[in-house]
């Protein structure tokens, strides 16, 4: 039996124990109640979590509703943190959200996800490199000159922080705009949103965009065994920056050069795949769900029946309250791999949370037909049916 919580390295595809591999699962048990009371109050509707952040002090944004960061037409976020002056009237910042890491020096590579807009009209975003799922690398003090605001405002910035930034045009795309993509008039001053997934000291290696197949995949590899250390030490933070640097050399647009090409699409996935899994380990223990789901649906669109991909992501749907899903998952892991004991384990979870909500939903309705005659059996769905109408013509 394969471990599911341990990352994909040679070391984590010997067999485990069983024993353990309960045990490890068994002590989440005590945490799962509290744990679905916090995802439940992060799921309030989007109106309310919107009053509760207008009416919200600025100050950290870390619990700022995603639908704020990103609105859905692409418009520049709506962030009410103050401005943080970097170059007196060319570049300022607007915290979205804190991070938690070093701050890169001088000459450094960072790793960045970056949107933007030209200011005179914040409703057009001009690029957006999550689409794509390639982060930008940008050397501090050597990248292209457009990204030299870019640059200023990384050195002020800790891993993990998004930032929106607002760029005088002189530190951007300067007085002759781009004509190619993407379209920037002359003179534009720019608002840039900015997350720092990471940073290294730069080595003697050619820009990505020049590497060859082979140089990709062995920076990335390199990078996913340290991110394997880093995780086996606990430091979970530091792991995420390495799989995610990593995966950085395998984007969307990448891939699709290796359509056709079933050889080299292997090899590939032979270190992507394995990253993803790894990373959404480390997101069970950081408990982001919804990135945990993310990354190992992106397995399972090229290895359906990868079972720890399956045991993952029903995990993480278990703790969204998504409880058919999750056994969707967890029953298929099952069958695949019968003498798994986490699994099996996992699924009396989502059973047994399934049934208490069934037993309190039921006591609850139960209690409106006090002082009234209990419907008979087979009309108890109709009956909770005319309950909720009456509950409803109480509270009018």
């Amino acid at each position: 039996m394969v471990s599911l919580e341990a990352v994909d390295d040679d070391e984590s595809r010997k067999v485990v124990s069983q024993e353990q591999e309960a045990k490890d699962a068994a002590v989440e048990v005590s945490t799962s109640t509290e744990t679905k009371d916090e995802t439940q109050q992060g799921h309030m509707h989007s109106a309310d979590r919107w009053r509760k952040y207008l009416e919200t002090p600025a100050q950290n944004t870390s619990e700022v509703p995603i639908d704020v960061i990103d609105p859905i037409d692409g418009s520049v976020p709506r962030i009410r943190t103050p401005r943080v002056v970097i170059e007196e009237e060319r570049l300022s910042k607007q915290v979205i959200i804190f991070g938690e890491g070093e701050k890169p020096p001088e000459n450094s590579k960072c790793f960045i996800h970056l949107r933007s807009w030209v200011a005179s009209t914040p409703t057009e975003k001009t690029e957006d490199t999550r689409l794509e799922k390639e982060p930008l690398q940008v050397i501090i003090g050597k990248d292209k000159p457009h990204l030299k605001g870019v640059g200023i405002a990384l050195t002020s910035m800790n891993i993990g922080e998004r930032s929106l930034l607002h760029i005088d045009w002189r530190l951007a795309y300067g007085a002759e705009g781009n004509f190619s993509f993407p379209h920037v008039p002359p003179r534009s001053d720019m608002i840039m949103d900015v997350e720092l997934l990471g940073f290294e000291l730069e080595e003697d290696e050619c820009p990505r965009a020049e590497m060859t197949f082979e140089e990709r995949c062995r920076q990335a590899d390199k990078r996913r065994i340290a991110g394997n250390d880093l995780y086996r030490e606990g430091k979970l933070q530091a792991a995420i920056q390495k799989y995610t640097i990593a995966l950085s050399y395998f984007g969307e647009s990448f891939m699709f050069q290796l359509e056709g090409l079933d050889k080299y699409k292997k090899q590939a996935n032979d270190i992507r795949l394995p990253l993803h899994l790894n990373l959404a380990a480390c997101k069970l223990k950081t408990h982001e769900w919804d990135d945990v789901i993310a990354l190992c649906s992106e397995v399972l669109e090229a290895e359906p029946d990868n079972v720890k991909a399956l045991f993952r992501r029903g995990t993480a749907k278990r703790e969204l309250g998504q409880d058919d899903p999750a056994l969707d998952d967890l029953n298929k892991a099952a069958t695949l791999a019968p003498e798994d004991k986490a699994i099996q384990l996992e699924i009396r979870k989502v059973k047994r949370e399934t049934k208490s909500q069934v037993k309190q939903t039921t006591q609850l309705y139960k209690g409106l037909f006090q002082g009234e005659e209990q419907p008979p059996a087979q009309s108890w769905g109709q009956a909770i049916s005319g309950a909720v109408g009456r509950f409803a013509f109480w509270r009018r």
